[in-house]
């Protein structure tokens, strides 16, 4: 829940609340389990992350979409693969 309003907040916060103009364009960065970018041979293209059911659910899903319903501009998928789905 904490996850869900920052990112709401850090939205509305970065892009204004002007009708016709956005201070600058928010982006929601790294759809799912992405903050690798190089760990004993892994990287961002090459890496797994394993993450539970509790997790995606109470942690990583409902903070990006908070940041996407916020009205960000842009999305950023990310690189990895989650339970060996790719994100890309």
């Amino acid at each position: 829940m904490h996850a869900q309003r920052y990112a709401q907040h850090v939205v509305q916060g970065m892009q204004g609340n002007h009708s016709q103009y956005a201070m600058v364009g928010a982006t929601c960065k790294h759809f799912l389990a992405n903050s690798l970018e190089s760990w004993h041979g892994f990287n961002r293209h090459n890496f797994d992350a394993q993450v539970s059911a509790a997790d995606l659910t109470n942690y990583y899903l409902p903070a990006f979409k908070a940041c996407v319903d916020a009205g960000a501009l842009g999305v950023m998928c990310s690189y990895n693969s989650v339970n060996t789905v790719p994100m890309w």
